[in-house]
């Protein structure tokens, strides 16, 4: 019988995982909402961020002034593709955007303990996400920036989970091979998926009381045979 590789590292995906905040999709049902508009997301139409999950886009990740300018044109289009009025296209853009850059995030109540400990115990330690140009902002602010040996954003590496190229990013950031690596996100079908293609052992965080709605891909029933846990005080009986 074959053995297991010893697990040596743990990719952590961020937002919903390791940290959360009030997310962009309720600012947009505001921001539309008060010029007249209905806002109806879903994980799989375009208002959702996971409709663009396992895009690339190099040639807008060049540096963070592109990236930013790519980030308002397809918002723009997004905007005219539901049919918002061209006057208010431009408005609703701009409003998006600076709340984007005001918005903070807050650590779980456990996830920095959990850090440490893991740390600790001499395990290598990365984030990955699907994020913005400002990833460094958030992990700072949250207080997880100082416990990890890497962290890479979608934005920087010009792919979106689930992805192989932003996975491969990560590991060769770490230093680790995918066969030696855990990885724990919250979305099944980036962060479980994406990570099962490549050959690492996911875990599946699910913190929710009642059924999100529509707005998260939901995990299959019978758990796909991956683990789930609703806090990350349980990795430890994983590893």
């Amino acid at each position: 019988m074959a053995t297991r590789t010893a697990i040596t590292t743990v990719l952590f995906d961020f937002y919903g995982t390791l940290a959360e905040s009030d997310w962009e999709s309720w600012w947009l049902a505001e921001i539309l909402e008060a010029r007249g508009y209905e806002f109806r997301p879903t994980a799989d139409n375009t208002w959702s961020a996971n409709a663009w999950d396992g895009q690339t886009h190099d040639e807008h990740s060049v540096d963070e002034a592109a990236y930013q300018a790519w980030e308002m044109d397809r918002w723009r289009g997004l905007l005219r593709d539901h049919e918002i009025h061209e006057d208010d296209v431009e408005s609703i853009v701009k409003e998006f955007h600076t709340r984007r850059g005001e918005f903070t995030m807050v650590a779980y109540e456990e996830s920095l303990d959990v850090l440490r400990t893991l740390r600790e115990r001499g395990l290598r330690l990365a984030v990955c996400s699907n994020w913005d140009w400002d990833l460094d902002r958030h992990l700072d602010e949250t207080g997880v920036l100082p416990l990890v040996d890497a962290r890479v954003s979608s934005a920087w590496v010009g792919a979106r989970k689930p992805h192989p190229r932003i996975f491969e990013a990560t590991l060769a950031e770490v230093g680790a091979t995918a066969a030696e690596t855990l990885f724990v996100g919250d979305n099944w079908r980036a962060d479980v998926e994406g990570p099962l293609a490549l050959g690492m052992t996911p875990v599946h965080v699910w913190r929710h009381d009642e059924d999100p709605g529509d707005w998260i891909p939901k995990p299959p029933a019978d758990g796909g045979g991956v683990p789930r846990i609703r806090d990350l005080r349980e990795l430890d009986a994983l590893l």
